[in-house]
């Protein structure tokens, strides 16, 4: 995380149980917000975005559940 000034890394997130795991699909292209609660990395939204999309989120699908 380059904000973070912190290396690449493997990370296991949990994710919120208002999320839509049907999202989670081979080759998806993906943008989720997660929280750190309790130490835990945990997704709380998700959009779909196209392949290709930046994270500017302009044309992004946000999903049931998401505040964001």
């Amino acid at each position: 995380i380059e904000k973070w000034n912190r290396e690449p890394a493997s990370v296991d997130f949990m994710v919120d149980e208002s999320v839509d795991m049907t999202l989670f699909t081979l080759n998806a292209y993906l943008m989720f917000t997660f929280e750190i609660r309790e130490g835990e990395f945990i997704i709380v939204s998700v959009m779909t975005m196209e392949k290709g999309m930046s994270h500017d989120m302009s044309k992004a699908t946000m999903t049931e559940g998401d505040t964001q």
